[in-house]
């Protein structure tokens, strides 16, 4: 057996769905009504828009109909007040000239053309932008490998005991214009060495 309190909290539940379930079938009856009020309104609306002048294509459609308004041949036998579209429709298409559709075809194909002309010039110079960019890494590279591999290399020293004090003297004179020399060429080789 359901307990009294349970029973009651059970009831108040199905009379608050109750209500609510009025309130939802009056909305609906209310928007039904409103709707076929509408619907007379739209039907209004559209006779109106095809007696404007500006929509004489369901009227007074131009002739040769294009492939657009071919496209709504099938429309026009459900609407009302498209006999002029629906007569139009009825009349055969002309035949497309062979001359004129070889070059619309021609131009198509040209137009594919001059698009992959266009990417391969975009192609061409973004190769000739990289290129030197690369080349300029490559050498930057070699030159900092070859600073290392000068900078690792020993010194070689060869000392010769001089015998007097003049000829001393002359010695480290002949050693410093020798040491200018060979700096001179290093400089010279590396400035002429190729990428």
């Amino acid at each position: 057996m359901i307990p009294d309190d349970k029973l009651n909290q059970i009831l108040n539940r199905h009379a608050m769905l109750e209500r609510d379930m009025a309130e939802v079938r009056r909305r609906l009856r209310t928007h039904a009504i409103t709707a076929a009020f509408d619907v007379d309104a739209e039907a209004r609306a559209s006779a109106d828009l095809r007696k404007d002048p500006k929509y004489a294509f369901c009227t007074k459609p131009q002739r040769p109909l294009g492939p657009r308004q071919a496209a709504l041949c099938p429309l026009a036998t459900d609407l009302d007040g498209c006999e002029g579209l629906r007569a139009a429709c009825d009349v055969p298409a002309p035949k497309v000239e062979r001359s004129t559709r070889w070059l619309d075809d021609l131009i198509a194909s040209l137009g594919v053309v001059a698009q992959a002309l266009v990417w391969v010039l975009v192609g061409a110079i973004a190769l000739l932008v990289i290129i030197p960019v690369v080349r300029a890494l490559l050498r930057s590279r070699r030159e900092r490998e070859a600073d290392r591999e000068d900078v690792r290399r020993p010194v070689e020293v060869h000392a010769h005991a001089p015998t007097d004090e003049a000829s001393a003297i002359g010695d480290a004179a002949s050693l410093l214009s020798r040491a200018d020399e060979l700096a001179r060429e290093a400089v010279r080789t590396r400035d002429t060495r190729l990428p």
